[in-house]
């Protein structure tokens, strides 16, 4: 009998612990992504501009619709162009609440250090996404598409490490591209 209560507890031991690493990889991950929807990371979600895999241009989600307005209409108009030519075009990212944008900043901390993370994620303080300032475009043809087409329709390619990353920008010609989110003057 002692003998099969010694199984039981080591079979309970390892039973909790699977349950410790697989709540603990649920809050670390940002998720799965969806089908063209937008989710929820931990306790981020749709309101906070959560997008997990993808979202239209034109869909009523706060990613997008809370975008500065001459941005939402430059981004369609944009994507309106490059589907003639063929070429599909959604978001990946748009506006990002202050807790979001920590969110991934701290996680690119967690899995890369600070220096690297400046490098790769804004903090919630000088974020575009966070002011609405900036979309985040796919598949990768459509961002390439963007980074010949993109000055037609005012937006630029800010960041040389970032294909897929545009501002709207006045002015008829785009500023120098910066290396990278670190090297930003603010």
């Amino acid at each position: 009998m002692a003998h099969l209560l010694t199984k039981s507890a080591a079979a309970l031991v390892v039973l909790v612990a699977v349950a410790a690493v697989i709540a603990a990889c649920s809050e670390a991950l940002p998720g799965i992504p969806g089908r063209g929807e937008t989710g929820t990371v931990g306790q981020l979600g749709e309101a906070d501009g959560v997008v997990l895999d993808r979202v239209a241009v034109d869909a009523d989600v706060p990613a997008v619709t809370r975008l500065d307005p001459k941005l939402r209409t430059a981004i369609r108009s944009a994507a309106r162009a490059a589907a003639r030519e063929g070429v599909a075009m959604h978001l990946t990212s748009g506006w990002r609440s202050k807790r979001y944008q920590q969110f991934l900043y701290d996680d690119a901390v967690r899995r890369d250090g600070a220096e690297e993370a400046a490098r790769l994620v804004a903090t919630p303080s000088t974020s575009e996404h966070v002011t609405g300032d900036a979309v985040d475009v796919g598949p990768t043809e459509a961002a390439y598409w963007m980074d010949r087409y993109s000055e037609r329709f005012g937006l630029c390619r800010t960041y040389a490490n970032e294909v897929w990353h545009y501002e709207l920008r006045a002015g008829r010609a785009c500023p120098e591209m910066v290396s990278d989110a670190s090297a930003r003057q603010r």
